[in-house]
């Protein structure tokens, strides 16, 4: 995913416009008692929002295991272990 810049900037977009909608109709909700139930509706949407946009993450997440495989079976992470002398006799 660290490779993917436009996810990054999309889901960074999408969470502020986020902030700036639920903060601007929650913002006078007070504190008294009748303020329970909109400050509960918000966190569950909040909540449920924030699943949406993890579960939407998950191909790009995928296509990064499948380049990590690719690179790891080529050699690109790791020690590269040399074979004692002796060893490298035997075909």
């Amino acid at each position: 995913m660290y490779r993917d810049l436009g996810y990054y900037w999309f889901r960074f977009g999408i969470y502020t416009a986020l902030c700036l909608c639920l903060g601007t109709i929650f913002l006078n909700v007070g504190d008294d008692f009748g303020s329970i139930t909109p400050r509960g509706n918000v966190l569950m949407f909040v909540v449920s929002f924030m699943t949406f946009m993890a579960i939407g993450g998950f191909p790009s997440f995928v296509e990064d295991m499948k380049i990590f495989g690719r690179e790891r079976l080529n050699g690109h992470y790791g020690k590269k272990k040399k074979k004692p002398l002796c060893y490298q006799q035997w075909p």
